[in-house]
């Protein structure tokens, strides 16, 4: 065999190996490679999102870990004090002044029993008010630092004619009201007069009106929410027939305005321009980019994140939304009409 055909098979075998080579550690080594960093950055994007979730939960469990201890040190209230019917009277009493009520009270012990390792006393509180007064005495009862349980009440109009026929009558308030209370008693109970005052204050009127209309809003708007689902289902139809006739548009490449948004499951989608429309002290009602609205109670998924705190008397509502390397907090404030 000539000494050039010779050489030229060898340089031909040799470099038809390197391409095997080649061709072998690009669609076979490197694939295999390519596949498996392919399912390892999806496992720890899974991961990465649960931990985000669970940071979520996190915070929420130490916040009801920090309700919980205070109450059990005692700083949200208590059971039972040490103290005899007379000294419970006197607690009241310096607790209704601390309000600065003019409210009137009278307190007569009913009944002394027995009750598990307690003694519970029935009390009759009686006197006159106005209603705001007596309001705040209800709320000092159910909330206060001293478990009280109310049993029965009544309340009767102070009638303006007897106002006039009596001239003192003008300081006794707009009405008369009894109260059946259920108050407890341990040996080792807390010392009153030592306990703190600073229990918050009660719910305005105004808010729980604010609230009931809320409510009826929700209602109201029932109708106009099964409307505006319909157009949302013609708008999902339409954003999937133009992502069919421009495959392109997904990734930017196309000439079309529409940028298509991956959200198979249709959840609201949560921006600073979101509408909230009405604020229930359980739910919130929001109107969100596609005119699509949205019941959501606290702990419910949306786009990117999830609901947080629901807050009616301030009418705001704040959103976790996922972030990189944890979550940033978003919040809406009521929409004013």
């Amino acid at each position: 065999m000539p000494y050039v055909i010779r050489n030229t098979i060898f340089i031909a075998v040799f470099w038809l190996i390197i391409l095997i080579g080649g061709l072998y550690y690009v669609y076979g080594y490197q694939a295999k490679k390519h596949t498996s960093l392919e399912a390892e950055i999806k496992q720890k994007t899974n991961r990465v999102n649960d931990l985000k979730m669970m940071q979520i939960t996190r915070h929420e469990l130490t916040q009801e870990y920090d309700y919980l201890r205070d109450l059990s040190l005692g700083k949200l209230g208590a059971l039972a004090g040490n103290e005899s019917p007379g000294e419970t009277f006197d607690y009241m009493l310096r607790e209704i002044d601390h309000t600065s009520s003019k409210l009137v009270l009278n307190q007569e012990l009913v009944v002394k029993e027995k009750f598990k390792d307690f003694e519970r006393n029935t009390y009759l509180l009686s006197g006159e008010s106005e209603f705001e007064d007596f309001y705040r005495l209800i709320w000092f009862l159910e909330n206060g630092p001293i478990f009280y349980n109310i049993q029965s009440v009544s309340m009767d109009r102070i009638p303006i004619e007897q106002k006039k026929q009596e001239e003192w009558a003008a300081n006794r308030g707009e009405l008369t009201f009894a109260l059946s209370v259920w108050g407890f008693r341990k040996e080792k109970g807390l010392e009153m007069d030592s306990l703190r005052r600073n229990v918050g204050k009660p719910e305005m009127l105004a808010s729980l009106v604010d609230n009931s209309v809320s409510e009826a809003i929700d209602n109201i708007l029932k109708a106009e929410q099964s409307t505006v689902n319909v157009r949302s289902t013609e708008y999902s139809h339409e954003l999937v027939t133009l992502e069919n006739s421009n495959p392109q548009a997904e990734r930017g490449q196309g000439n079309s305005n529409v940028t298509a948004v991956s959200n198979p499951l249709g959840l609201p989608e949560i921006s600073p321009a979101t509408e909230v429309l009405a604020i229930t002290p359980n739910s919130v009602l929001i109107r969100d980019q596609h005119g699509r609205i949205k019941k959501l109670r606290k702990g419910d998924r949306v786009l990117g994140g999830t609901v947080g705190n629901i807050n009616v008397q301030s009418g705001r509502v704040g959103f976790y939304m996922n972030a990189a390397g944890g979550y940033n907090s978003l919040e809406l404030s009521l929409t004013k009409k």
